[in-house]
């Protein structure tokens, strides 16, 4: 698998590092691999300088084919039993990073001073601050859908109205 890696992030990828590949045609396969060659030259592919980088699997699935595309995640570092919470729900200010602690329906949250450690682009690890039973709180979103007056549908052409009667 030939993969494509911006110039931001080619510097966080070795020889022999470990990835995992997925097709967008089997999403819920993953299959276990290494970087075997990055190579020297970039290339600008829309304006963006790319590498790219041979990725091996272990195990090459019968329903592999040329030209399929990929997904490749790279195992930058790897922690066993790492307490981890969503990005959204660590917050930073003037006084350092926190999370929004639960006190239970109806009453405010409490703001809990945290260590956040690594993260990713969807969570963040704690190392302190936080314990695993301890319930955070999200910001939540409520989106309004539009109203359509009744009758209509926003998606058909209005007729046009008359007010002659006969």
């Amino acid at each position: 698998v030939r993969a494509q890696v911006d110039e931001t992030d080619i510097g966080k990828v070795k020889l022999n590092q470990s990835a995992v590949v997925s097709l967008d045609a089997y999403p819920d396969i993953k299959i276990n691999a290494a970087v075997e060659h990055i190579y020297y030259e970039s290339q600008t592919v829309n304006n963006v300088t790319i590498y790219n980088v041979d990725i091996i699997p272990e195990k090459v699935p019968d329903f592999f084919r040329s030209g399929m595309n990929a997904n490749i995640d790279f195992l930058i570092e790897k922690k066993e039993n790492a307490l981890l919470v969503p990005n959204e729900a660590v917050h930073k200010d003037k006084d350092g990073n926190y999370v929004l602690l639960s006190q239970g329906a109806g009453k405010e949250p409490v703001r809990q001073a945290v260590t956040p450690g690594i993260s990713d682009d969807k969570n963040t690890e704690i190392v302190s601050g936080l314990a695993a039973e301890q319930k955070i709180v999200l910001k939540s979103q409520k989106y309004a859908l539009p109203s359509a007056a009744s009758g209509t549908n926003p998606f058909l052409p209005s007729r046009a109205r008359s007010s002659n009667r006969r």
